[in-house]
Parts: C-alpha cells; structure tokens; sequence
C-alpha cells in the first residue's frame, strides 16, 4: 500500500510539475521586457548586461562606474549573490555563444539562440529553488498545484523577465526552517535570500523577531544565550563569505551598498499601488516633501504600521503567528516604504500563498488584487497593433504626470517618417491618421525628439596670475589665486547616440555620433583614467578626422572642440550613451584662464561620469582631474605652464614652481579688493610665449635678467601675500612688475591705457596672463573714496569692469570645483539674468492699494487715484493697467510688473466685475503658450500673473460676497494673498478678530490661497521659526506709506497721527515687514507654482480641449490656424532665413567678382 501510495503522489505530482512547466514555457515564447526598445531594452537587457560585466570585468569593478561598466546602463544593483549568479550564466553564456556576453558588442542582443538560453536559465533557476521550496512546504498536492500557478510569479519571470524564484524559494526554505524548527537552517536560508535580492529586508522584521523569541524561550540563561550567539554567528559567517570579496577596500563596500540603496531613484517607481503613489493623484508628495524628508516619513510610516504585527508574533510566538506577520509586515513596507516597485508586491504574495490551507477565501482574494496590480508590467511587453506590424520601429511613453496619467512624453522612431518635412515628421497623424486622432481626447501629449537628464554640474573658477607670468615658464615662481568669475559645464544624458558640445559664450555648437566615435578609436588603445596621458600626434589626427571643420593651431578657441574630443575620446570613449555639455561663462574674459577653466570642467565631468571621482573631490581626485586638464591645455597652448590648469582646480592662492604647486593661506586677500578690466583685445597666448622665447634667444643674457627681477618681485609679493599687506609696497611691487612685462614686448596699447586711467585715481595696477591683450586688474586700496568714479571711467573708454575678491570669493566653499554647489550655480544663473515677477493687485478702491505697492518696491508705479464719485460708480468698469519698472538691488535685477484693477467693485453692479480680470490672466497664459512653441524660446518674457494680493476692507465683519465670489473663481488660475487693508484703523484685538474671521471664511468656501512651503527638519532653527511666523500671520494686515516722518532721530516711513505715529516697518505695528518678507522669500515657489499647477492646468485644458481663446478680443485660432499652425510657421520662418542667406552669399559672390576682374 505504502509503495503504491508513493507511485500515486509521484505520478501527481509529476503531473503538477509538468504543467506548471508547461505554462511557463508558453508564457516565455512571447515577448519580454524591451524586445525590440533601444536603446535600453528592459529588464530582460539588465539580467544579460550584468552576465557581460560579471564575466569580463575584474570583481572590483562590477559595481563602479568604469569606462567599462557605465552605471546608467543597468548597473548591477542587487546584492552579491546576483552578481555572483550572473558570473556562473556569463561563464555557460560564453560557452554557448561567446556573442552572448561580449564585452560592449553584446549590448541589446535579441537572437533566437540568446532567447532561448535566457529563457531556460530563468526555468533551471526555478526549479532547483522555488518548485522543490512549494513542494517541501505542502502536504496537499491540491495547494501545491495553485501555488505554482500563481499567475504573479510567471508573468514576472517568464513574461517580464526576472529571477525572483531564486530569492523567494531561499526565502520559502527559511520559512520551513522555521516550520520545523531548525532555525539554524532558516538563518542561512534567509541570509543567502537577502544577498540575492535586498528586497527581501520585507521580510526581515519577522525573522528576527520569531528567531529572537526562541532564543528567549529556551529553559536555561545559558541556553539562551548560546543559542542567541549561534544564530548571530551563522547570520555573520554567511554574511561575511558572500561578501568577503568586497570587504578587503572599504570604497569597494561602500560602492556596492550605495547601488543597493539609490535613494536618488524617487518615492516610487511607475505605477506602483502602494499609498504614496495612489494618493499622489490628489497630494503631490514630491513637490511637497524633499526627498530627504520624503524618506524620514516613509520610514516612520513603515515602522509604525509593523510595530502591532511585531508586538503581536513576540507575544504569542507560533508558527501561525509568523506568517501572518510575514504578510503584514511585508504589506506594510510595500505599502509605505521608499521607493516601491510594482514587482515587490510577490514578497506580499508568496507569504500568502502559504495561508491557503488557514485562510482559503481571503488569500485567494488578495491574491487576484495583486496579480492585478501587476497588469501594467504585463502590458509593457505588447507588441504593435497587428494591424500596423510594420509602422512603428520604435515606439516609447513617459508618464509625466507624477503617476495620475494626465500627461504623457511619447518618442515614435519610424522609417515611415523618412523624407517628410518637419511639420509632418511633429504631426505623427500625417503619417497615420490612427496614431493621433485630430479628435482625440487623450491626455495632453507632447511630442519630442530627444530626452536628456542632468547628469551633473560642475563650476571651476578663472584666475588671475598676480605675478610671475612669462618668467614661470622657465622654472621661476608664479604667484596665481582664483577669482570669483566661474565658468560652469552642465552635463546632460541623451535618449540617443549624440555627443553635442555647446559653449555658449562662443556661440558654438558641435555635435558627432558617438558611435563614429567609438569606430574612430577603436583600433586604439585603453588607457587608465588615473593615469592621464599627453597628446599624441595620431591623437590629434583622430580628433581633427571627426570635426566639422580644420582647426586654427593658433586660436585656442578654435581647438576647444579638439581638446573635447581629445578628453572624451581617453575617458568615455566606450560609453554608448548619448551625452550633451554646455559651457556658460557670464562673458569671455581673455587672459583669467578661460581654456584652463574649460578643461578643469571637461575632465572632471568626465571623471565624475566614468566613477572614478565623486562629489566630495578630495586631494587626489582634484590632482587627477588637474593632470587630465593640463592634458587638454596642451593641445589649445603647445606649452602651457600649468599654472592655469592648477589654480582652475584647487582654487585660493597657489605658489607655483616648476611642475610643483604649494596652497598659500590667503587670509590677508580677503581684504584686498580688485578690479578686473578686459581690454576687449584678443591675446593668444602661444603666440606670447613664443615671443618671448624668441627674445630670450636673440638677448638671453638680458631677458635672463628680467626673468629673475621678476622672481624676486614674486617672492617679495608672496611675502606680502602671507605675512600681512603693506598697501604701498604692493602697489610699488605691482607697477614693477608691469614696466618688466611691458619691456618684453608683452603688454598692448589698450591694456597701458587701462592702467594710465587706473594711476590716474590713485592705484596701481598690471596685466594678468600671457599679455598682448587679454585683461589686467586694479588694487583698490581700502579704502578708495573714488572707487565709482574710476568704474565710470574706464566704462566710457569700452572696457567691461568686474569687482572681486581674490583667492576667496567664497569662504564657505572648501574649494571653487565641486558638484555639491548647483544652488549657488542657480543662485548666480537668476542674478546674472536678473528676476521676473509680476504682481496683481486687486480689491475695492480706497484701499490704499498703491501707496502699499510703493511702499514695498520703493519706486513709485502709479500716480495717486481718486475715490470715484456716485455718478461715476454707474458705469464703473474694471481696467487693466500693468506697469513695468526694472529695479536693481545689490546688484540683483528686477524686472517687476504691476497689474493694477482699477474700477474693481466700483460699481453698483459689481456681480461680473472679476471677469475681466480672469480674461486678463488667461490671455497671459495664452501668450507665454504661443511663445514657448515659437522658434526662439530662449526670451520669453514671463508676463504671466504670480500672485494676487486681494486686499480685504478693515470696515466690515469679514469677507464680503464680492470677495468670496472673486477668490473663488481665481484660486485655480493665480496663487492669492489676502490683505487686510488700513491695518493702522484696527485695534490689536480687532485686528486678530478680522483674521480669524477671514480665514474661517476662506476655508468654509472652499477656498485656496497661497500656502508657503514648509521648512525641511533640517533647516535652522531661527528660520524655521520666521516661516511660522509668516504662516501665522496670514491674512497680512497692513498700512503703506511713503512718507518719511523723524522718529528719536531717525527717519522712518509711516503715517503721522494727532494721537502718535504709525510706522509701516514696525512689527509691532502693522504686517508689511512680514509681507515683504513673504513674497522677498517665496518669490521663486510662487513662480514655481504658477509653471507647475496654474499654467499647467489651463495648459492641459487648452491644448486637451483645442477651444479658442482671445488676446486682445481676437480669437487666437483665427491666427493660429489649426493646432499645427505654430509648426508650420517655424518652417516658413527657417526657408525665409535660408532664402536670405542664399541671396547674401550670392551678392558676396557677384561683389568679390567684379571687384577681381
């Protein structure tokens, strides 16, 4: 009987296992993940890509960003014991078919042969862990057979393409380890699963717990603790042989653990049903929390919903007991944990499907929901519509909605596009009319070419040589600091094979295909980034072989595409990946090293992408990227000195000697202020070397001599420099040095007119750099009474003027190149560019609307009103006025508009008296949406309304229906301030009386006003505290005055009373400090709200709808044509400019004609 029985589970069970099989197997003939989607194929690509490094690259490099191993391009980022499996495939892989898992050339390979050997991989894997797991755990072939079929762990491995059977089945062996109580067992088990994928910390908590519990429970102390020690022992020797590999460099761990946790990949990935995606359509949780913040929260929210579940399994430790904690606590983290992806919802499932024996209903329940919720990976593998097999060769959609669908990016590759205008390549239905319907009423679509993603930023300073040029070159000292002028390289990934370099101060652009590069090169060696090698000739050769045009050997800007080329070819030169730099210098600065600063931002950019520096660039990273930079100036100077290249990338102040460099403390520079000043005459600095090599030939003996005169000025002024400033010596030391540089032929007429003006007001001055032109600088002397006057003059003679500090411009910096500093590169982007900001004020008149609009911009905007009569108040109509004033502060610009409402509730009638105002704010929308489809977006002037302070009357018992009804219908379009009007008028008591009146009002009518950001946990605590206090003073209550009254000796703006004095900037008086404050501190959130929820919203509306709407009383449509009308006028403008280039090299032509007969 007993063998007989046998036979009966065996052919059972034999069965289920061949029809589990044989579902997978059908499942895995249709197409995976990224079938047929350059450039980054799915998951399916990622899982061979990581048998390709493991394979052929050392162990140190599996998890760093290597010139061979670029991190953007799946890198491995699951634990060891993946890597580890990946090796064993890429080692079967390569005897398969070394095409397989060739290094590079192996990328996005889609064979038959590959297809099946993927697939059958993912099979073995499944049946040695987690068919025999399923098989061990049951003792009913019934449950066994349901288990394998779980549609969630098929359509993930055999459909998407995974190797979750291998974590879940080690997973599955621990929980029978547990079941039969060999916990020493359950601990390798579970070790060995969190090693393979770190996902498995979901179920960690209940291990833990239920382990811990059972050492407790033993009868003895003794027991417990041994058993406690064996159990940590197992757990630490597991640990430490799977890891073991990597422990020898402590950056080697570190590498890895940082791939493991990428806190940078966001909240959630995709569409994942997890809470913070679900209610992410309501509650923006990114534009509201950081991400720092974000995961602070998510922490807490996971810790408090486990915290029952784990009271519970401690107190009543039973088997039961630990698989409803393993659901719950796993739920728990797929609910509310950070950074969730669709797939992890298997770590809640595989749990559950061990309780179908306790819980049949609500297992199979909650089973069926979360198969469903991993519908949209299923999705993901369709192919075209039958219908149009061969349309598309390419077709991809980005969410850009934060998850709520509203918004999506779609790129459409297609050789059906192929000699077609661009007006028709933009309009997809032009191709097929099924790909858009002109009626469509899908989301807002837009339509683009290429994606890039900032990579990183990275800013390296200009210098200035305060002595010793000319004469370092032949092994004197130079004495250089940095200055605060910085030039900043900002680097972009493509979605496509480009390499495009743009420096803007030149107004260049170049672009290559990285795959001509890679062929260019290919027959060249590697070399080892942190071994920089000099130019060579075939080097040069190769790079001029790919540019557009031949180089001018003696204009360093024209060999600033070959320096790239050079650059990139050494350090990223098997990168694949698309790349876009663009270069931005405030304005060209000859003679302060502008190509140095160019190749100290070049190198380190490439480093940074390749891995091997970081953000916190220590002492060797920045001598790495100062020797690849040096490299690069090699090809754009012949000789450089290397000074340039050397201050570019340390900053502060720098002795420099003969390849040697020496960081002086500057404390004493910080109080001494120049000017630098551009002669607007080209220097070339080769060609300057050169000359004076050629003089130092013909008068050796001579030049030697003024060599050395200026090595001991240098050595006089580094004396200077470190022991404390004698201003007179300086300046005496500064002119010598100028009367050596000119006797070398160096200086140029316009540089000895910018020192004659400068001796002129009393100071002293030289040229910096090579000479010949290029720019000098000043020594202001502190302090210098006729600093302005000197500014005014050398500005009327042409010459451009910037003030600095030298060697530390910016103290708080531990040096001028660094990554960490992209909120100052922002900063100095804006005041460079200077602010735009407009400001609607809106409210009943009498209200003191603009004398309070006066007040806070100190300018005046509007003359003085009149209240309107009776009479005048029956035809009362509401006006736009808007006024523009640019204001300047510090030397930060504002270019503030004023939109003024006079007439608004004016009227007897004042029930429509807000429409016009809507109309206004909507015509504002409309044309910054015609400028940015325009062909020239660069200046679009940003009319569009960014706040509204609606002003409340301080005379009646809170908002009027006017006030109600007017908020209620704009706090969708504009972000609204209320103001209390004539605070002076109200008592303290009566003051927070009308407030909290308003307030109730606004949030019984459901209505939105502006709501400051909060402060992150780390901020100050002061300023934490000013933003509550704002926050608490809203609606502001306010005066205005532009009257200056004397208050104990000073003057004051206030308002003079019989019974005292009212001061507007007197806290203790009215709010207008704290308004100022508001909208001084928040001005960049309100702009940011109105781009990202205003304009956003009547954007999708108006591009979803296609309704028309008027500017100026005329229906835009009527301009406009169709939708596609804005493209085709790009066209028609693109032919008029290539007609009037045409018929201007034809008159060139016919002019150099007839003036050569």
């Amino acid at each position: 009987m007993a063998v007989k029985k046998f036979q009966h589970q065996f052919i059972a069970t034999a069965s289920i296992v061949s029809f589990a099989l044989a579902v997978r197997l059908m499942v895995s003939t249709h197409p995976h993940s990224g079938q047929g989607k350059p450039p980054m194929h799915g998951d399916y690509e990622a899982q061979r890509h990581w048998m390709e490094v493991t394979y052929n690259l050392p162990l140190a490099d599996w998890y760093r960003n290597t010139s061979n191993n670029n991190l953007l391009y799946w890198g491995l980022d699951y634990p060891p014991l993946t890597a580890y499996h990946s090796l064993a495939l890429g080692h079967i892989a390569a005897r398969v078919n070394g095409s397989f898992v060739h290094l590079h050339k192996s990328r996005g390979i889609e064979t038959y042969e590959h297809k099946v050997f993927m697939r059958l991989s993912v099979l073995l894997a499944d049946v040695v862990t987690l068919v025999p797991a399923l098989l061990s755990y049951y003792d009913d072939s019934g449950y066994f057979f349901l288990s394998l079929l779980y549609p969630g762990f098929i359509m993930i491995d055999y459909g998407h393409f995974q190797y979750n059977c291998v974590s879940l089945g080690l997973c599955l062996a621990a929980v029978i380890g547990v079941k039969k109580n060999h916990h020493i067992l359950a601990s390798v088990f579970f070790s060995l699963a969190l090693n393979y994928k770190q996902m498995e910390l979901y179920h960690a908590l209940p291990f833990f717990i239920f382990l811990l519990r059972s050492c407790v429970d033993q009868p003895r102390g003794v027991s417990k603790i041994v058993k406690l020690l064996g159990l940590s022992l197992t757990v630490l020797v597991t640990f430490g042989m799977i890891w073991a590999p990597f422990l020898h460099n402590m950056n080697s761990a570190l590498a890895v653990l940082q791939r493991l946790f990428p806190f940078d990949r966001g909240l959630y990935e995709d569409k994942v049903a997890n809470v913070w995606c679900t209610s992410n359509v309501v509650i923006k949780w990114k534009q509201l929390f950081s991400a720092k913040s974000m995961a602070t929260i998510c922490l807490a929210s996971t810790v408090v919903t486990c915290i029952p579940s784990g009271i519970h399994l401690f107190l009543q430790s039973s088997f039961k007991a630990f698989l409803y904690s393993l659901v719950n606590m796993s739920l728990a983290f797929f609910l509310f944990s950070y950074h969730v992806h669709e797939k992890s919802i298997l770590l809640v499932a595989m749990p559950a499907l061990l309780l179908f024996q306790e819980n049949p209903l609500m297992t199979i329940w909650f089973l069926q929901i979360s198969h469903f919720s991993l519908l949209s990976i299923g999705l993901l593998c369709l192919k075209p519509p039958v219908k149009y097999p061969d349309l598309f060769t390419l077709v991809e959609v980005v969410d850009q909605s934060d998850g709520c669908g509203a918004k999506f990016e779609v790129l459409i590759v297609s050789d059906k596009f192929e000699g077609k205008p661009l007006l028709q390549r933009h309009r997809g239905d032009e191709v097929n009319p099924c790909l858009l319907p002109a009626d469509t009423d899908s989301p807002t679509m837009e339509r683009k070419t290429v994606m890039s993603v900032l990579q990183c930023t990275v800013r390296s300073p200009l210098k200035l040589i305060l002595s010793g040029e000319h004469s370092v070159v032949y092994g004197k000292t130079a004495l250089a600091a940095s200055v605060g002028i910085h030039l900043t390289g900002t680097f972009y990934r493509l979605d496509v094979p480009n390499l495009e370099l743009d420096i803007e101060f030149m107004d260049k652009q170049w672009s290559w295909s990285v795959t001509c590069i890679t062929e260019c090169f290919s027959k060249e060696e590697s070399v080892l980034t942190n071994s920089p090698v000099p130019p060579s000739s075939q080097d040069l050769e190769l790079c001029q072989s790919i540019l557009p045009e031949p180089v001018n050997f003696h204009d360093p800007r024209s060999l600033a595409p070959l320096a790239f080329i050079f650059l990139y070819s050494k350090l990223l030169r098997n990168s694949e990946t698309g790349l876009r730099v663009v270069i931005s210098l405030k304005s060209h600065w000859p003679g302060l090293g502008n190509s140095a600063a160019y190749a100290v931002t070049l190198a380190a950019g490439f480093l940074f992408l390749t891995g091997v520096i970081n953000k916190e660039l220590d002492a060797a990273s920045r001598k790495l990227v100062c020797d690849w930079a040096y490299m690069a100036e090699k090809i754009m100077h012949g000789s450089p000195s290397g000074v340039d290249n050397t201050i570019c990338s340390y900053g502060g102040v720098i002795k420099y000697i003969q390849g040697e460099f020496h960081m002086i403390p500057g404390e004493h520079l910080a109080s001494l202020q120049v000017l630098i000043v551009n002669s607007g005459v080209e220097k070339n600095t080769r060609k300057q070397v050169e000359a004076v090599a050629a003089l130092k030939q013909e008068f050796n003996q001579i030049v030697a001599k003024i060599l050395e005169a200026m090595d001991e000025i240098t050595i006089k002024i580094l004396g200077l420099v470190s022991g404390g400033l004698d201003w007179k010596q300086l300046e005496d030391l500064v002119r010598m040095n100028q009367c050596l540089l000119s006797s070398l032929g160096v200086s140029h007429p316009r540089l000895e007119r910018i020192l004659e003006i400068a001796r002129e007001h009393g100071c002293s001055g030289k040229l910096t750099g090579a000479g010949g032109g290029g720019c000098a600088f000043i020594i202001l002397p502190h302090p210098l009474q006729n600093e302005e006057q000197l500014i005014q003059h050398l500005t009327r003679d042409g010459f451009e003027v910037h003030r600095a500090t030298l060697g530390f411009a910016n103290p708080d910096l531990p040096g001028y190149l660094g990554f960490a500093n992209l909120p100052n590169q922002v900063h100095r982007k804006f005041v460079k560019k200077g602010f735009e900001f407009t400001l609607m004020i809106a409210g009943e008149a009498g209200l003191g609307k603009t004398t309070l609009v006066n007040s806070l911009f100190l300018t005046d905007l509007y003359p003085e009103r009149v209240v309107p009569s009776a009479a005048e108040k029956i035809q009362a109509t509401v006006r736009i006025e808007a006024s523009t004033v640019e204001i300047e502060e510090r030397g930060v610009k504002l270019r503030l508009t004023v939109v003024d409402t006079p007439g608004f509730g004016d009227g007897i009638n004042s029930t429509d008296c807000f429409k016009s105002i809507i109309q206004y704010i909507d015509e504002q929308f409309e044309r910054y949406l015609r400028d940015e489809s325009g062909l020239n977006r660069r200046n679009i002037i940003d009319n569009r309304v960014h706040c509204c302070f609606y002003f409340i009357s301080p005379f009646g018992h809170g908002l009027k229906p006017l006030d109600i009804e007017f908020m209620r219908q704009l706090h969708g379009k504009v972000n609204i301030v209320p103001v209390i009007a004539k605070a002076d008028t109200l008592t303290k008591k009566e003051v927070l009386d009308l407030k909290r009146r308003v307030l109730a009002e606004i949030e019984e009518n459901g209505i939105r006003i502006y709501s400051m950001p909060d402060t992150d946990s780390d901020e100050d605590d002061d300023y934490r505290e000013q933003i509550n206090q704002l926050k608490a003073s809203i609606p502001f209550a306010v005066c205005g005055s532009t009257q200056l009254i004397e208050v104990k000796g000073q003057k004051v703006r206030g308002r003079l009373y019989p019974w005292g004095i009212v001061e507007v900037e007197n806290p203790d008086h009215c709010d207008f400090i704290k308004l100022r404050a508001m909208l001084v501190m928040n001005m960049q959130d309100l702009q940011e709200v109105t781009q990202e929820l205003h304009y956003e919203n009547y954007r999708s509306e108006r591009l979803a709808k296609g309704t028309p709407r008027k500017i100026g009383g005329v229906n835009v449509d009527e301009n406009l044509g169709d939708k596609d009308r804005l493209l085709k006028e790009k066209e028609d403008e693109l032919r008029r400019m290539q007609e009037m280039l045409t018929q201007m090299q034809t008159r060139m032509t016919a002019s150099s004609i007839s003036s050569n007969p």
